[in-house]
């Protein structure tokens, strides 16, 4: 708390990695296909050898059950402190949560808190994160609930569907 409040006063981030973060978008717009499976295996393989970030869309994840713990932030807290502070990557640090080695910021507890954060505020925090850490890959579970989803879709370097015979 107290390097975030301080941040103006911090060094500016720089990415030591010189190669560009890819953002991988997973989307479908079919429900229970297991695009979070999906994404998470993804996630996890990529891990073993390259630094993973994955942040899920989610109206309703169930991570916390599914993981059997919870969680003190959540994105919604990432996009609160993304916007009132330069110092971004001091806070993304504390909300980072792990499975094995795949590091993940834990998806929203309530789905409203991100409805008004609009497809250019989400790349321009994407962004910020690639430029302040040394992330390989920025795995994005997405939905049809996330504001301007076309947008930020593009923006990926990436982009995986999942189809069912429905």
């Amino acid at each position: 708390a107290y390097y975030t409040n301080e941040a103006s006063h911090v060094m500016s981030c720089v990415r030591t990695n010189t190669e560009k973060m890819k953002i991988i978008g997973i989307y479908t717009p079919v429900g229970r296909c297991l695009q979070t499976t999906f994404s998470f295996a993804l996630g996890q393989i990529l891990s073993k050898k390259a630094k993973v970030l994955y942040m899920n869309f989610e109206r309703y994840s169930g991570l916390e059950a599914l993981l059997k713990r919870s969680f003190q932030y959540d994105i919604s807290d990432l996009v609160y402190y993304f916007q009132k502070s330069p110092g971004i990557i001091l806070k993304l640090n504390s909300m980072i949560q792990n499975v094995g080695k795949l590091d993940f910021v834990p998806p929203v507890q309530l789905y409203q808190s991100i409805l008004g954060v609009h497809g250019q505020q989400w790349i321009e925090l994407f962004a910020e994160i690639e430029k302040c850490s040394d992330y390989e890959y920025l795995i994005l579970d997405l939905t049809d609930g996330v504001a301007d989803l076309w947008d930020i879709l593009r923006s990926c370097t990436h982009v995986y569907t999942i189809t069912r015979g429905d």
